[in-house]
């Protein structure tokens, strides 16, 4: 909940203030209408990011085999690393 904070009553041995609740409209028609339309955009990017995981993570995977002391390959442990982590918390 949001408010607007108006003068203050007392300021020892803590602040005190007025505030009035600012009530938020809910939006309708066709605002709603394009809101659900970029979820539904921003759910249909996810799945499809979903899908390149697997590829990602066997990219990365090379990077590591063709040269484990370079900076790619440190770079790509780390994302490897971090893919793991993601993917165990999703899996709980």
């Amino acid at each position: 909940t949001r408010a607007y904070l108006g003068d203050a009553v007392q300021s020892e041995p803590f602040y005190r203030v007025r505030c009035v609740p600012i009530t938020d409209t809910e939006p309708v028609g066709m605002e709603i209408e394009a809101l659900m339309e970029t979820v539904k955009q921003q759910v249909d990017e996810f799945v499809d990011y979903l899908g390149e995981v697997p590829q990602a993570r066997r990219e990365l995977r090379l990077a590591v085999a063709e040269g484990r002391r370079t900076q790619l390959a440190k770079r790509a442990r780390l994302l490897l690393n971090a893919s793991r982590g993601n993917q165990n918390r999703r899996n709980k």
